[in-house]
């Protein structure tokens, strides 16, 4: 009941294996109904990405270090001041989805009216974690990968406008 007030979720450091068959249930049709999911890479990959792969079919590949700021940067064609330090940056392993950069930095697969947006980086990690610009980079990268459906929920969330049945990113 309670996913109906949100439009995204973000899920970095979690299985979601974890959750009960009911949860599950809960989540797919939440997910397949228009939501979005940002799902963290970086050391923890293996975990984040478990549950997801019925959805992606990505699995966590070779870790490496990388200025992942610097990188969002330039596959975004935006200009503001990056890290200049180095991140766990995982591989995307059978990503098929909507790419961005050219090592794959993020991959958005359609489920249903929602997205899976996986990302080779985690949203908790240092220094991503405390990164200034990390905001305006996720707007980005939603807007690159899941832009019509990111920009209907940002509209309706303007109108300011709460439906007491069905899930809040569809109604109105």
């Amino acid at each position: 009941e309670s996913l109906r007030f949100f439009d995204m979720l973000a899920v970095d450091g979690f299985d979601l294996s974890a959750l009960s068959e009911a949860q599950k249930a809960a989540f797919d049709e939440w997910l397949r109904k228009g939501g979005i999911v940002l799902v963290g890479g970086g050391t923890r990959a293996a975990e984040n990405f478990a549950f997801f792969k019925t959805y992606t079919g990505i699995r966590a590949g070779a870790l490496t270090e990388a200025d992942v700021s610097g990188m969002l940067m330039d596959a975004l064609d935006v200009s503001f001041e990056g890290l200049g330090q180095e991140a766990a940056l995982v591989e995307l392993e059978n990503a098929s989805g909507v790419p961005l950069g050219e090592t794959r930095l993020t991959d958005a697969a359609r489920v249903g009216e929602g997205y899976v947006v996986t990302l080779g980086f985690a949203l908790g990690e240092k220094p991503l974690n405390n990164w200034l610009g990390k905001n305006a980079i996720l707007q980005r990268i939603l807007l690159n990968s899941a832009q019509a459906r990111y920009k209907k929920i940002v509209e309706f969330r303007q109108r300011a406008n709460y439906a007491e049945q069905g899930y809040y990113a569809n109604a109105g």
